[in-house]
C-alpha cells in the first residue's frame, strides 16, 4: 500500500495577454498493489492493484481527477 501527496499548487492562464494565477488544494491518494511469483515458475510474475482506493477528488482546473481503476497484468522474465 502507499499513500501519495501532492501539496498545495499554483498555476496560471493566460487570456488576452493577461495571467491570472490561482491555487489548487493539495490531496492525498491510497494505492494499493499486489504481485505473486510462482514457486514452480519463478520467471513469471501476477500482479495487480487499485489506484485512488478512496475516489480522492482532485482539483478539476487541473485536469486530472483520475477517480478509481484497477489494474492486472502478467510479466515473463526471459
Amino acid at each position: 500500500m502507499a499513500i501519495e501527496h501532492v501539496g498545495n499548487q499554483r498555476y496560471s492562464t493566460t487570456a488576452q495577454g493577461q495571467t491570472t494565477y490561482q491555487n489548487a488544494d493539495a490531496y492525498r491518494v491510497v494505492n494499493v498493489n499486489l504481485n505473486y511469483v510462482p514457486t514452480q515458475w519463478q520467471q513469471a510474475e501476477v500482479f495487480g492493484g487499485v489506484k485512488n482506493l478512496f475516489n480522492t477528488q482532485v482539483d478539476k482546473v487541473l485536469g486530472s481527477d483520475p477517480g478509481p481503476f484497477v489494474h492486472a497484468g502478467v510479466r515473463v522474465y526471459f
